[in-house]
């Protein structure tokens, strides 16, 4: 089982907006998941360093213990300042440089695998 993953908003190294945890995801059986999801931050993209990255960390378990496994920045605008839409592929690294998420006041929305 995959999840609760936990997103947040980074510029250099330091949290700049509370983190969100997505709801728990069942991968295929090929080890692949399809993730859709609207995260929704309290600060705008304009009041947002150009830097700014949006940190994903992929979590699995079971209820009562999860292990962080892979983790992965994502640069919220492209060279040309343009906000990046749209589906990406992303490859984690792996391990967990995430551990402060643990415990963290956050929102949970809806998502699916």
């Amino acid at each position: 089982i995959l999840g609760p993953d936990s997103i947040g908003l980074y510029f250099s190294g330091e949290a700049i907006d509370q983190c969100v945890t997505t709801p728990t995801a069942q991968t295929s059986a090929c080890g692949a998941c399809s993730w859709e999801h609207v995260c929704k931050f309290n600060l705008l993209l304009s009041h947002m360093p150009k830097e700014t990255v949006m940190r994903f960390c992929v979590q699995v378990g079971s209820q009562r213990h999860w292990k962080t496994v892979g983790w992965v920045n994502f640069t919220l605008l492209d060279y040309k300042s343009n906000f990046r839409q749209g589906a990406h592929t992303l490859n984690l690294w792996p391990g967990a440089p995430c551990d402060e998420f643990q415990g963290s006041n956050v929102t949970t929305n809806t998502g699916h695998c």
